[in-house]
């Protein structure tokens, strides 16, 4: 699937994503995740000790360092 669509599909997403999710969506490592999550390079709810990801500021996110790293 094209980033663009991944993104696109992303911030249609009603409910906020759990790591695991964007993990397989985007064919990375949950722990690399957790580690932009740790390190405030990706924005993250904590719930009552559960990550979730808003689906617009994620999409959003992704939009920025998919364009300025020349992808798209």
């Amino acid at each position: 699937m094209e980033m663009n669509s991944i993104i696109d599909e992303i911030e249609k997403r009603k409910s906020a994503l759990r790591v695991s999710e964007l993990s397989e969506m985007l064919d990375i490592s949950k722990r690399a995740l957790y580690d932009m999550i740790k390190d405030g390079r990706l924005p993250a709810l904590n719930i009552c000790g559960s990550v979730r990801l808003d689906p617009k500021a994620t999409a959003a996110w992704l939009r920025k360092r998919f364009t300025s790293n020349g992808c798209s």
